[in-house]
């Protein structure tokens, strides 16, 4: 008798089974591996260029089990510091928008809580004129601040903008993701009117940033 030891293929294929020839799930098991294998490249891709995980192209994704409630962008010719010191000047907003005002002590702390008082002209009747609490969730200096409005139960969201910086332009993204029970409701009364809310306060924060920059 004698012996051949197999081949590399052969101990491969011995290991991990191939669906049976014909079968539906050979192409689809072919197809999921090669999905798998371009997102590990990419996100290799990614690290290794040093683009953070929130500026990946199509920008920030809602965490698990959460719903883009709301989602916005805009492209601002400055730096992220310089974006960053208007966003976060938060007691000054007032002076250049008419859709969001803080009501907050000194500028934004992780925990702190504050009221944003809201104005709406596309939401219905009752929800146009609006105050609701906030608490910061998120503050990396200029990169990421998010705050949780302090909803009813049923309900939790979080709004956040995103600072990419790239060539000395930098993409804000402004949005907000919901979770809860209360959440297909919310997006259905509220969605387009915080969407149209959300691009104003943008295209303000966009003129009073070049504006400065003289």
């Amino acid at each position: 008798l004698t012996f051949v030891a197999p081949s590399p293929r052969e101990r491969l294929s011995r290991l991990s089974p191939s669906p049976p020839r014909g079968s539906a799930m050979a192409p689809v098991a072919r197809r999921g591996a090669l999905a798998s294998v371009v997102a590990l490249l990419a996100g290799a891709g990614a690290s290794a260029a040093g683009v953070r995980h929130d500026c990946l192209a199509g920008g920030p994704t809602p965490p698990e089990d959460w719903v883009r409630f709301v989602e916005t962008s805009v492209s601002i010719p400055a730096p992220a510091e310089q974006v960053w010191a208007v966003l976060t000047n938060m007691t000054g907003w007032s002076a250049w928008n008419d859709v969001f005002r803080a009501r907050i002590h000194g500028a934004p702390e992780l925990g702190k809580r504050f009221w944003i008082d809201r104005h709406m002209n596309t939401a219905p009747w009752p929800l146009r004129r609006t105050s609701v609490l906030m608490e910061v969730s998120v503050l990396t200096e200029n990169e990421k601040i998010c705050w949780r409005p302090q909803l009813i139960p049923g309900l939790t969201g979080e709004h956040c903008h995103v600072l990419c910086e790239s060539e000395g332009s930098t993409t804000l993204y402004n949005y907000e993701d919901h979770h809860g029970t209360f959440e297909p409701i919310a997006r259905h009364v509220l969605g387009n009117a915080t969407t149209n809310a959300f691009n104003e306060f943008n295209g303000v924060l966009n003129s009073v940033v070049v504006g400065r920059r003289g």
